[in-house]
C-alpha cells in the first residue's frame, strides 16, 4: 500500500506543535499506522485532526509523514477499504472477481493476469493502440512493445484522478482522431488470422498421427490450405463490406475506390446509429467530404474522402497544410491528423496573400480545436 501511495502522491513530513490549526491538517492524511507498543493511535489513510495531533504530541512524536488529498480521494478511499496487504493477497481477490466459484491459488491467478494483459500470445494492443496510449498519456514507449506495461497502468490511473480534479480532456468518440480506417488489407489479415489458427490445429492434429512413422511425414501431408482457403473465398463472397466495384467510368471507379463506411463487423448499425455520429464534425474539415454521402438510412455513416486527404499507417486521415513562420506562408506541405491540428492555430485558405507569401490584411480570421 505504502508503495502504491509513492506513486500518486508525494510524501511529507508534517512537523507537529499545539498551535497547528484545523485548516493547516484539513487535507492531510497519514502515511501509515501510529503505534504505542501494540495499540493502534492514527490508523492509516484517516484524516488527521487537532485532538489525534495533541494525543501524538503527548506520545513524543515530532513529526508524522503525510500526503496530501482529500479524505474522499478515490485512492484513498479503496485502500481504507482494501483488506489485501500483499502482492498475493491483491492477486487472489482479482483471481475472485474474475473467476467466481474456483478456489484461487497465487499461481493461478497470477497466471490468469499474464494471459489477460502481458502474453504477447494472447493480448495484443497492435501498434495503433501503443501510439494512442504514448499520444494519450505522454509516455515514450517503444512501439514494439504491444501488451501493457505497469508505467501503462499507473499513467491512465493517474490521468483518470486528474480527469476527477477537473484536469485532462475527456475523448470525443466523433473526433476523426479516435477513429481510424480499416482497410481492406487489415480485415484481410484478421480473418487470415482465424484460418492460419484452423490450419496449426489440424497440423497438430496430423503430426499426432504420423508420430509413429516420422519418415513419412512431409509438408503436403501435413499442411491442408483449404481451411485458409475458404476463410479468404468467404471473406470476399459474404462480408457485409464485400461490394461490385463501380465501373461505368474511371471517376465512378475513383469515388467508390475512396468511399468510407462506419457500418459492417465492428462497425454500427444503421438502425441504432444515433444523430451525434451521422453529423458533421469540426474535424472533417479537409479530411471527409460533408456533402457527399446518400440519402436514407445511411446518411452520415457512407462518406468519401477530401480530395487531398489520404491516410497514415496508423489509418487516421491526414489532411495537408502550409506552414506559417513569421506571417509568412511557406511553399511547403504539411499532412496533419486531427489529433495534430488540434495543437495549431488554422487559417482559411481564402486569405488574401501576396506574391512574397506575407498576407495582406493586418487581421486574419483562425480557428482553433474546432
Amino acid at each position: 500500500d505504502e508503495d502504491i501511495l509513492k506513486l500518486f502522491y508525494e510524501i511529507q513530513d508534517l512537523k507537529l506543535k499545539d498551535s497547528i490549526s484545523e485548516e493547516e491538517i484539513a487535507t492531510k492524511i497519514l502515511f501509515k499506522d501510529i503505534l504505542d507498543g501494540e495499540l493502534i493511535v492514527a490508523r492509516a489513510y484517516e484524516p488527521l485532526t487537532s485532538g489525534v495531533v495533541r494525543q501524538l504530541i503527548q506520545l513524543g512524536h515530532k513529526t508524522i509523514k503525510v500526503v496530501t488529498a482529500s479524505p474522499d480521494d478515490l485512492l484513498i478511499t479503496s485502500l481504507r477499504k482494501d483488506t489485501a496487504k500483499d502482492e498475493d493477497e491483491a492477486l487472489k481477490e482479482i483471481y475472485r472477481r474474475l473467476r467466481p466459484g474456483d478456489p484461487p491459488t497465487t499461481p493461478n491467478a497470477r497466471a490468469l493476469v499474464k494471459r489477460l494483459f502481458f502474453d504477447p500470445k494472447r493480448y495484443d494492443l497492435t501498434r495503433v493502440g501503443r501510439y494512442k496510449i504514448n499520444q494519450k498519456l505522454s509516455l515514450k514507449i517503444d512501439t514494439e512493445m504491444r501488451i501493457l506495461t505497469a508505467e501503462d497502468v499507473i499513467s491512465a490511473l493517474r490521468y483518470l484522478f486528474h480527469l476527477r480534479e477537473g484536469q485532462g480532456i475527456l475523448d470525443d468518440i466523433d473526433h476523426l482522431g479516435s477513429r481510424r480506417v480499416r482497410a481492406v488489407g487489415e480485415l484481410l489479415a484478421n480473418q487470415c488470422r482465424v484460418g492460419l489458427s484452423r490450419t496449426e490445429r489440424l497440423v497438430k492434429e496430423r503430426m499426432t498421427l504420423f508420430d509413429v512413422n516420422m519418415d513419412t511425414m512431409t509438408p503436403a501431408k501435413l499442411v491442408n490450405p483449404k481451411a485458409l482457403s475458404a476463410v479468404v473465398r468467404d471473406f470476399f463472397g459474404r462480408s457485409q463490406l464485400s461490394q461490385f466495384m463501380d465501373q461505368i467510368n474511371p471517376l465512378a471507379e475513383l469515388t467508390h475506390k475512396r468511399r468510407l463506411s462506419a457500418l459492417g463487423p465492428g462497425g454500427l448499425n444503421r438502425d441504432r446509429a444515433g444523430f451525434e455520429v451521422r453529423d458533421v464534425h469540426p474535424s472533417h474539415y479537409g479530411r471527409i467530404c460533408p456533402i457527399e454521402t446518400p440519402e436514407g438510412p445511411n446518411i452520415g455513416l457512407i462518406n468519401s474522402l477530401g480530395s487531398y486527404a489520404r491516410i497514415n499507417e496508423f489509418g487516421f486521415i491526414e489532411t495537408p497544410y502550409r506552414p506559417v513562420k513569421d506571417s509568412v506562408v511557406s511553399e511547403k506541405i504539411e499532412y496533419l491528423t486531427a489529433d495534430q491540428e488540434e495543437k495549431h492555430y488554422i487559417a482559411q485558405s481564402n486569405n488574401p496573400i501576396d506574391e512574397k507569401g506575407h498576407y495582406k490584411g493586418s487581421k486574419i480570421t483562425v480557428r482553433y480545436r474546432g
